[in-house]
Parts: structure tokens; sequence; C-alpha cells
């Protein structure tokens, strides 16, 4: 316990120095105090499979519907998945939106942290005619399904390949993320997945330790590293492990992990060769991010 404290506290003081070198706005990110009534207040999905399958973009590849849409979302939940990702962004007005951007980080042609939900509407729907979905939407009918969690992929913002000055609007979209979170009841629906970029994996990483929220930093980095966290999870790009049939480029494996005592997710695996690779580490896994849910929901299982 004392050992959490230290590092808690130490988390917290890296935190407090990225936001006042990084965040180029002045914005109440901190997350919401947790509400009382304890843990029995906050209700969990049933994941009714035992899948351990996260359907990346909502699985769109397979459906053929938009990314990150509400209708993507509604497929990947009919499949009773571990889980659904998606990618968040803040907006000037401090909204959080589902999308996926564009090279620059553009949405409809725009930056998103420097204009409001509204405008960012008014600039386009998705290709079925929605408009672009808010988290408050999706995190509702994630609860309404009852059965499986929402991934939150904070994505590392670059503008002409840069982060520099950017990475305080990255960590700003799980920081309001987390407000809503909490105000939602929703911790036991939600996971983060953060980038690989430390500075914003710092700030998000404290955000989501406030509040109780499981999170993956998707940094290729040793076991040991990773065991100094607080419930450490490693969400590894799989072309650091094995992809496409063959043995991937990094020194650590799934069994690396899990004798150090770190979750391990992998992502993203759509081969039949990957597949047969990973269903011999199902049970070692945390989780397994695929662009085609329906076809390994039937294997990866516990």
């Amino acid at each position: 316990m004392k050992m959490k404290c230290v590092r808690l506290l130490a988390l917290g003081a890296m935190a407090l120095v990225a936001a006042c070198s990084e965040d180029p706005r002045g914005f109440d990110t901190a997350p919401d105090t947790p509400s009382g009534g304890g843990e029995d207040s906050y209700a969990s999905p049933t994941n009714p499979l035992g899948s351990i399958v996260v359907a990346h973009r909502g699985g769109a590849a397979e459906s053929g519907l938009p990314d990150n849409s509400l209708a993507g979302l509604k497929y990947a939940l009919d499949q009773m998945v571990y889980a659904v990702e998606c990618d968040i962004y803040a907006t000037a007005d401090n909204r959080v939106i589902v999308a996926h951007a564009t090279d620059g980080c553009l949405i409809n042609g725009l930056k998103p942290w420097e204009h409001t939900y509204a405008e960012l509407c008014a600039a386009g729907t998705l290709s079925n005619g929605e408009q672009i979905p808010l988290l408050e939407t999706f995190i509702e009918e994630t609860m309404k399904a009852g059965t499986s969690k929402l991934w939150l992929d904070v994505k590392n913002i670059l503008v002409n390949g840069s982060s520099s000055g950017y990475t305080g609007f990255s960590a700003r979209s799980c920081q309001l993320a987390c407000k809503i979170i909490e105000q939602m009841k929703a911790r036991n629906f939600v996971e983060f997945i953060v980038t690989s970029n430390r500075t914003v994996w710092t700030l998000s990483y404290s955000a989501t330790q406030q509040i109780g929220v499981h999170a993956g930093w998707a940094a290729y980095l040793s076991p040991a590293e990773y065991g100094t966290y607080i419930d450490p999870w490693a969400n590894i790009d799989a072309s650091n492990i094995y992809i496409n049939g063959k043995p991937g480029t990094g020194q650590w494996g799934i069994d690396d992990y899990v004798s150090a005592g770190v979750d391990i997710s992998v992502f993203s695996i759509d081969t039949d060769a990957d597949i047969a690779y990973y269903a011999a580490y199902k049970d070692k896994l945390y989780a397994i991010t695929t662009n085609y849910p329906k076809k390994l929901i039937g294997t990866f299982k516990k």
C-alpha cells in the first residue's frame, strides 16, 4: 500500500509538470471526484461469451459501416465482443467526440481542438448520414447493451509530422472523457488505450487512475518498465511479436509480459495465420484487437 501511494504521488508530480509545459490552454480537465456509493453502485458488462475480442473501429472493415459510427458500434455490440475500440478527440468547447481523423488529425477538414462541436458537425457528416457522435452517446448505447466495454483510443495528434505543442490537446480528450465517465457512472464499461507518446501517456494515465479506470499503453517497452506502474497493461502492435504469418521484430513476447505480471493485448489480428498463432495464447492475453470481430469471436474466448 505504501509503495502504491508513493507511485501515485510521483505520477501526480510528473503529470503536473507535463500539464504545465505541454497544454497550451488552461482548460479545467481534472476528473470529477469519484462519487460515493461504493463499487456496487457501478454497473458492469456481462461479457456473456467470455470474449477477449476487441472490434477495431467497431469492425468497420467487416461490416462496411463508417468508422466510429453509431451504426458500427451497434454492429460490434451485436457480436457481444469484449470491447469496441473507438478514437476520441476533444473539441474547442470541451466536448469529446468519437471520430477517425484523416492525415493532419483533421475531422471534416478541421482541427477539432480549434473548433466547436457545432462547427465540426456543420462541416460534414459520416458517409451514412450520421452526425459526428459524442462520447456520451457511445457510452449510453454500450451501457444499454450491457454486454461489452468501450476502448477509448487516445491518439497522438501530429501536425506536419510533429506532436510538438499538441500533446496537451491529445491528453485533454482522455481527461475530459474521465469527467464524462464519472458523471455517467460508467467506469466499468470503459477502458483506455493510449498512444506511445510518453507525455500524453503520463497525463492520461494520471487521469484514469484518479477514477479507477484501466488504461493500456501502446508502447513497446520492457516488462520491467511496465512493472513500475499500478495495474500495468501493455497494448502491443503485433508486428513486435508475430504478424502476417511470421515472427515479429521485438525482443519481448507474450510470455515475458505475463511472467512479469503485466496484462498484454495485441493489435491488429486479421489473417488466418495470425489467428492460429495467437489462439494458442488466448488464455494469457488480456485482449486481442481485430478488424473482423465476427470472424474471431468463436475462437478468442475464455
